[in-house]
């Protein structure tokens, strides 16, 4: 290799054509540039490669202009430049230290390693970043080796969760494989394997310190706080021998690790007066602070002492373990019952206390006035029913709509036969309420015993099979004249008369859209009557202008996220208003239109049905006119897609098919609130004709 004004070769072949000057190391060549950098990169293809190709790989360094190399010291990390004033400068690359330190760590010479790393201020997670799997290993031989718990509290508060390896020196360990097993939980595990081998010397209490260190690095300042404990007891028992690290000492390096009061609460969540007098006297808080209120502990019985404790440091699941295993439980059930029900400690007190205790009881039922309040009838029912509420079980189970468990209760409590029939009536509307007309039939056929009123239950909900099924089962054939064909006459007229309505509106609102397009095309043409280019400025001010509306209609809706949902319901009604000359009429329009597709659309098994029972009593013209009327509906309606949702609106996106037939009217307002688009799919109702096949082509 060879240097001619500036261009660097290697075997007659250029490599680079800013080059000042060059050395080679016993594992790198480096190389100064006339941008004043330094180059370092290994004497392999593929560090050769990297100087052709891309010299900023993490490997170079700012130097002072016009420094020259002049040597690099083998298997070292020192490189001697000559500045311009002819003085001589050494400085140790950052790609030769690392080259030296991953020697050092695959020898396991961990000492040695330690020691470059401080001395040149590498990151020490590099220690186990660089292998972690030899590094866990040898964690004995690390702490053999390293010997100064100073070094070893310093390399455990260090730690992060990074991989070093994949971040600042990334260029270094390019070719290193990812294992994000080993580095999962990084500190932790660190921590536990590092400790593990501590504790396993035979001068253990020499490394009090890195044992702390390694239980605060864990979060667990219990434990550390335990070990100080520990250390205290062994110097009351040791006399006049004094251990290497007193526990004083330890406590002092604790308290510089942790804020003081966090350490006061852990030794008061620990429940040793000594300790937090100790850590209290330590600190800089006031004696008249915390010594009456400790005081006031100590007279405490032993659980309800505790209780108080997890109270104050808002530890609420321990604070109820405690107070439920006071004795004379009864005397604190009230405030164990607050604090159950302030902290919806529910599933947690019901495992604590015995079934056949009272406390059990009144758990349950605060349980379940929660949860009727949350409306989950249902669960507040099995609730006061564990309680012994049984009234109010009966009234859950009511509002649940569940007569059967409500009738069964009944029985529990004894109902008189005048009490269950007027139960009975209560739970038939109940269930008629929520539209479960066949249960509230069962319960007039099966329960009451009023079969005229069960068949008009099932007419009611349009349950013509079924209700014919009772009638004669029944042997009350007369109710089908009674009840049934009049309920299949109303029926009818309703269908027929939704059906009209639907065709009228659906063209009124196309009529109204087909105006409402025409005037806004007759904004985007001249005076003249020429419409403007596409690509004109006016057009393209137009859209920005509508971009920003939009964009200012998001903005809008986003500072009123705050409100309520019954107040955000009324704001996208007034936004998508039929009303006439409403800013966003056509919207409005085309979101009435796709309503009562929809709508129509979902009348078609209830017109199948209703058109089979008409069949059975030789209705065969009626049934075949409604069919007709919803034929023509949908083909009128299927027709006119194209007009409505237009090719624009089609085309306009990942927005297509906001429209579909799985779409709802608030799916589309909150389409439109967030992207102030709308469009459709042209196949709604491409099915619903085809399949409507009920009567025979003579009387369709």
């Amino acid at each position: 290799m060879y240097l001619v004004i500036f261009r660097f070769y290697i075997n007659t072949k250029e490599i680079a054509n800013n080059v000042t000057s060059y050395t080679l190391h016993s594992e790198f060549i480096l190389l100064t540039t006339l941008q004043h950098t330094l180059l370092c990169s290994r004497l392999d293809l593929d560090g050769i490669g990297s100087l052709a190709s891309d010299h900023n790989l993490g490997t170079s360094r700012r130097i002072e202009r016009g420094a020259r190399l002049v040597i690099a010291v083998p298997c070292d990390t020192r490189v001697i430049l000559q500045m311009p004033r002819g003085n001589l400068e050494c400085i140790h690359p950052r790609p030769l230290l690392l080259q030296l330190a991953a020697t050092y760590l695959d020898s396991r010479e961990y000492h040695r390693a330690f020691e470059l790393f401080r001395k040149q201020r590498i990151n020490l997670n590099l220690l186990y970043d660089h292998n972690p799997e030899v590094f866990s290993s040898n964690t004995g031989h690390f702490v053999r080796s390293v010997k100064d718990p100073t070094w070893l509290s310093l390399f455990l508060s260090e730690l992060q969760e990074m991989d070093v390896t994949r971040t600042m020196y990334a260029g270094f360990y390019a070719k290193k494989s990812e294992d994000k097993s080993l580095t999962k939980n990084k500190v932790h595990s660190v921590c536990e394997v590092v400790r593990t081998a501590i504790l396993a010397l035979d001068d253990s209490e020499t490394y009090l310190l890195p044992v702390i260190t390694s239980h605060v690095r864990q979060q667990s300042l219990a434990a550390a706080l335990d070990v100080i404990k520990t250390v205290r007891e062994q110097e009351d028992k040791a006399g006049e021998r004094k251990p290497v690290v007193s526990s004083g000492e330890a406590l002092k390096y604790l308290l510089y690790l942790v804020d003081v009061n966090e350490l006061y609460d852990v030794a008061l969540g620990m429940y040793d007066f000594e300790l937090v007098t100790v850590v209290a006297a330590k600190s800089q808080k006031d004696p008249k602070e915390y010594l009456p209120f400790l005081n006031q502990l100590r007279k405490m019985e032993p659980h309800y002492q505790r209780y108080c404790i997890d109270k104050h440091l808002k530890r609420f699941d321990s604070a109820l373990h405690n107070i439920a295993s006071c004795s004379g439980n009864n005397q604190y059930l009230e405030e164990c019952l607050t604090l159950i029900r302030d902290h919806k400690l529910y599933t947690q007190a019901l495992l604590l206390f015995d079934r056949s205790s009272p406390a059990y009881g009144r758990v349950s039922v605060l349980y379940a006035e929660h949860l009727l309040d949350a409306r989950r009838p249902y669960e507040a029912a099995l609730m006061f029913q564990r309680g012994g509420d049984l009234s109010r079980a009966l009234q859950c189970y009511q509002a649940a709509g569940d007569w059967r468990q409500a009738l069964t209760l009944a029985n529990t409590m004894q109902y008189s036969e005048s009490q269950v029939h007027e139960l009975c009536h209560l739970l038939v509307e109940r269930l008629a309420e929520q539209h479960q007309y066949g249960e509230a039939a069962q319960v007039l056929s099966q329960l009451v015993g009023d079969l005229e009123e069960s068949v008009a239950m099932l007419v009611r909900g349009h349950m013509w099979p079924q209700a014919t099924w009772s009638a004669l089962s029944g042997q009350r054939s007369d109710l089908i004249e009674t009840h049934i064909k009049p309920g299949l006459s109303d029926h009818l007229e309703l269908l027929t008369s939704q059906l009209a309505t639907a065709q009228e509106q659906f063209g009124m609102y196309k009529a109204r859209l087909a105006v409402v397009r025409s005037t806004q095309q007759l904004h985007f043409e001249d005076k003249e009557g020429n419409t403007i280019p596409a690509d004109s400025d006016l057009f393209s001010d137009t859209s920005s202008v509508m971009t920003s509306t939009i964009a200012s209609s998001r903005s809008r809706l986003s500072d009123r996220s705050h409100r309520s949902s019954k107040n955000r319901r009324k704001h996208e009604r007034k936004l998508l208003s039929l009303k006439e000359g409403s800013p966003h009429e056509d919207l409005a329009l085309i979101r009435a239109l796709h309503d009562l597709v929809t709508r129509t659309d979902h009348l078609r098994d209830e017109v199948r049905c209703l058109c089979t029972e008409l069949l059975r009593f030789h209705r065969d013209k009626e049934a075949a006119s409604l069919q007709r009327d919803l034929v023509n509906v949908l083909k009128n309606m299927q027709g006119s897609l194209a007009e409505i949702w237009t090719s624009e609106l089609a085309g306009s996106g990942p927005q297509q098919n906001v429209f579909g037939p799985e779409a709802t009217v608030n799916s589309i307002t909150a389409k439109f609130a967030s992207s102030g688009n709308l469009s459709t799919s042209h196949t709604l109702l491409g099915s619903c004709v085809a399949r409507f096949t009920l009567l025979p082509d003579e009387f369709r």
